[in-house]
């Protein structure tokens, strides 16, 4: 059994190993195919010394699965992918000493292993190479390495990277990539035509085989595209430790099997083929450039690791790796987790070494801690760190950002599981997401307070007023979901406003009066309506809702470009000057109450003591408190607990109060606790 030699602390001691090439041997000299035994040497360092070393950012694999290899002279086991690692780095005559978490760090001495987590960023920062291992290859990813390593160093002479900074290409590189495009087409491309060193290496990008293509000859299956969707959809990109890896290298190399590039150069190819807004920009200039993202749509968006690293080495960008901008999701994920750690704790713990000092100084490594303390440490380091970012910043998390929790699940009812954010994205979008909502006023919240004892952890208190009790909640309508990583869409739409209009009791006459019920139920279409002006479009929206026929002859011109500019230009074929049909309006209402029900997800409609008219979670109940948060744009919406303080039971849209309105009333001020 493999013994460790304790680290000195007060020399800030980590170990480092090495290949030991003399003691390499096959476990049967007989047999040419089995694997080899790896070994190591090791030895302590001290962080205060100037020490060469490289360090290893890799995924462990199944910890079940694992390989023997010998660690100064004695048996030590590791997963398989690092056994594959090691001995790929073996072929390849590697000899720098090396940092490996898995061999570095006791992992059963606690106290260690927080030291050495809390000291990851110096440990990957001061390292003078990271080697980043992806796992084992094949002849698919060997396509795709190899483009790297052909056009790698181009796109970086050229800083393409920079390409991000600025909002289009430069007009000299798009005149050269239209003459070599039709210069091809004249005379098979035989003409050698120099140009501006971006244009050059992007006509080279484009036009490589296996990418480009037309209708005829797509390209989305081609062994390239499947290598390239190969290597950005590994376990590697969504591990929460390679992103503070990846970000703090200063050099790295990039290992797949029996290729390596550097990952300047990966990065470079990957991020200009996901710029979307420049392949727009070019796609005219050869129709057979349209056809170059077919089968990779989705598969560069949200590798963070990547994504952070390249934002925060552009010279003009101010950001940082603020922990909402990393944890954070609104939307759903691309069939791929953003983010996940085998121990949930590393969710916070492995972003410490990138995260604002302020936030990390404020955590203190525990691994005997349990995860809801944890995750709610996590949701309170994020409540505060919102009052620093822009409030149309798309990561900004509120207290109305949290979807409620279980009344007896195992968090805090305030606290989101952030193992199913990483994996799946967020639940669902605050009702206040990119509205101009300020219900609470400008009240600002005072500094947040936290009960002492055992369990406190679990506890929020924030300040605000009672407006109102619920006392009716109409039956939610149906949902689907196609898959965990699609949002949820209403099934019926049709039914839904039905239920809405015996809910409220709807008359049969139409009128603004009853403007209201369809502002709260379109909140996401037409909470900027006026109800002095916009009469013609609040006319329609009603006539959506109430599902009346309309003559499309009867529409008026305010009508007619509110429907064009909406959906016209994109959904219909006809123009203001013609108008739609009957038909057409018929589709376009459907439409609208499928999208207002989808909108409004997870979500259904309540009524208070007061006579008003909300929307909130479908966990909403009769006797459940509306308050208002001061900091927090939308009402939120409080259970009372039976020995004292309130569940949390999500954000709510509440007519006539959105905007600050309440306030008017004076209200008590009072501390609300939160389980």
């Amino acid at each position: 059994m493999f013994t460790y030699d304790p680290l000195q602390e007060k020399n800030r001691e980590i170990r480092l190993v090495r290949l030991d090439s003399s003691t390499v041997t096959a476990d049967n000299p007989d047999d040419a195919s089995a694997p080899e035994t790896i070994s190591l040497e090791m030895r302590h360092v001290s962080m205060n010394d100037e020490v060469e070393y490289a360090t290893l950012s890799y995924t462990w694999g199944d910890p079940k699965d694992t390989e023997e290899i010998v660690v100064r002279g004695t048996p030590f086991p590791v997963t398989r992918n690092l056994a594959a690692a090691l001995r790929q780095f073996h072929q390849q005559k590697l000899q720098s000493w090396l940092w490996i978490d898995a061999i570095c760090i006791d992992m059963s001495n606690a106290p260690e292993r927080h030291l050495q987590v809390s000291s990851m960023k110096e440990i990957y920062s001061q390292a003078s190479l990271v080697h980043i291992w992806l796992g084992q290859g094949c002849m698919e990813t060997d396509l795709a390495m190899d483009l790297v390593s052909r056009l790698g160093p181009a796109a970086v002479a050229c800083d393409v990277a920079s390409l991000f900074d600025h909002d289009a290409v430069p007009p000299e590189v798009k005149a050269y990539l239209k003459k070599r495009a039709d210069s091809r087409d004249l005379d098979g491309g035989t003409e050698d035509i120099s140009g501006p060193a971006l244009g050059m290496f992007l006509y080279d990008l484009f036009e490589e085989e296996g990418l480009s293509g037309d209708r005829e000859h797509k390209t989305s299956k081609s062994p390239l595209k499947s290598g390239i969707v190969n290597i950005l959809t590994r376990d590697y990109w969504h591990r929460i430790w390679a992103f503070q890896e990846v970000i703090l290298a200063r050099e790295a190399l990039v290992h797949v099997g029996t290729r390596t590039v550097s990952l300047d150069m990966f990065d470079a190819i990957f991020s200009t083929l996901w710029s979307y807004w420049m392949m727009y920009d070019l796609s005219w200039l050869q129709p057979r450039w349209n056809y170059i993202m077919a089968g990779l749509e989705g598969t560069f968006w949200k590798i963070k690791g990547l994504e952070f690293r390249r934002w925060m080495r552009l010279p003009s960008s101010p950001m940082k790796a603020k922990l909402a901008h990393i944890l954070w999701e609104r939307c759903g994920s691309p069939n791929r987790p953003f983010y996940s750690a085998t121990d949930p704790r590393d969710i916070l713990y492995g972003l410490l070494g990138i995260i604002p000092a302020e936030q990390a100084k404020r955590v203190l490594v525990d691994y005997q801690k349990p995860v809801a303390e944890v995750f709610a440490e996590i949701t309170r380091l994020l409540l505060d760190e919102s009052s620093s970012l822009k409030e149309w910043d798309p990561h900004a998390f509120y207290l109305d950002s949290c979807k409620p929790g279980e009344i007896d699940g195992p968090l805090p009812t305030w606290v989101p599981d952030w193992r199913e954010v990483g994996k799946y994205g967020g639940p669902n979008r605050e009702i206040s997401y990119f509205k101009d909502f300020k219900a609470a006023g400008n009240i600002p919240q005072p500094v947040s307070t936290q009960s002492d004892g055992i369990g406190s952890f679990g506890i929020l208190r924030k300040a605000g007023c009672r407006v109102d009790v619920v006392t009716e909640v109409m039956e939610p309508p149906e949902w689907y979901q196609p898959n965990r990583y699609s949002a949820s869409e209403i099934r019926d739409a049709d039914t839904w406003v039905q239920k809405i209009a015996r809910f409220v009791d709807l008359g049969p006459e139409s009128g603004p009066g009853e403007d209201y019920i369809w502002r709260t139920a379109n909140i996401k279409s037409t909470h900027r309506l006026k109800p002095d002006e916009d009469i013609d479009i609040r006319e329609l929206v009603r006539k959506f809702m109430r599902q009346e026929s309309i003559n499309a002859g009867s529409l008026t011109k305010e009508q007619v470009q509110f429907l064009y500019e909406r959906f016209g230009q994109s959904s219909f074929y006809w123009t203001p000057a013609t108008g739609p049909s009957d038909d057409e309006v018929g589709r376009i209402a459907h439409y609208w109450r499928s999208r207002a029900g989808s909108s409004t997800r997870n979500r259904t409609f309540f009524k208070t003591t007061k006579g008003m008219f909300g929307l909130g979670y479908v966990e909403v109940e009769a006797g459940d408190i509306v308050t208002l948060i001061w900091g927090v744009r939308s009402p939120i919406v409080l259970r009372q607990r039976a020995d004292g303080g309130f569940y949390f039971r999500g954000d709510a849209y509440v007519d006539g109060i959105m905007h600050g309105e309440f306030l008017a009333t004076c209200p008590a001020h009072e501390e609300f606790s939160i389980h």
